[in-house]
């Protein structure tokens, strides 16, 4: 389990600039240097036709649906979208789950009673510091952006949300590639934010929950 989490933040932090590719508008002014990097191998094989042309279906699992969730396009890109989200939340959570053992903001949270940011512990004991109130607070927040500022939407392609700051290359094999590199980084991320939790509920040892 150590070592799941060390691997999937070093991953994680080494390929943070590829992750949050956008579906569409390329972005300009920025030109790249050094040999072009490898793009995940895509899988075509045992493939539905409704996901062919799917970026996530890479070596080594392919396409992975072993209970049969997909049986058409729109529940695919339905779970495809939903699986995005998820990604990038856990990228998201994986770097906020590690600063706070080594940084904190100055500063109050809370008047009253009175709670400091520097009072509130690291991990999962954070949640025992915060009162019932702030939690209903962070819910309400979470449920704003799930459902109104990023929805699981057909709207938005296979892309999840407005996607006015996140840009990609004009190329579409290497964007395609982009795709891939962040769907891959997201489910590394989504195991390596459980593993952290499930370490720091079982040992005594600060982040990254390894004996020193």
């Amino acid at each position: 389990m150590q070592s799941v989490v060390c691997a999937a933040l070093l991953i994680v932090a080494a390929s943070a600039h590829e992750a949050f590719v956008p579906p569409t508008t390329p972005l300009r002014g920025l030109t790249r240097t050094g040999a072009p990097r490898t793009a995940p191998q895509m899988v075509t094989d045992d493939v539905p036709a409704f996901a062919k042309d799917d970026a996530g279906i890479t070596a080594p699992l392919g396409y992975w649906d072993p209970i049969g969730l997909a049986k058409d396009e729109e529940t695919f890109q339905f779970y495809r979208r939903a699986e995005i989200k998820h990604g990038r939340v856990a990228m998201l959570a994986m770097i906020g789950y590690a600063v706070p053992y080594f940084f904190k903001f100055d500063g109050w949270l809370a008047t009253n009673p009175e709670l400091k940011f520097a009072d509130i512990p690291p991990g999962i004991d954070a949640v025992r510091a915060i009162s019932a109130a702030g939690i209903a607070q962070l819910m309400f927040f979470i449920a704003f952006l799930d459902n109104i500022v990023f929805p699981v939407d057909s709207k938005y392609g296979i892309d999840v949300g407005p996607g006015f700051w996140w840009k990609g290359p004009e190329d579409p094999e290497q964007f395609k590639g982009y795709q891939a590199r962040e769907i891959n980084n997201g489910r590394l991320a989504m195991i390596g934010i459980m593993a952290a939790m499930v370490q720091d509920l079982v040992t005594d040892k600060p982040f990254p929950f390894t004996s020193k």
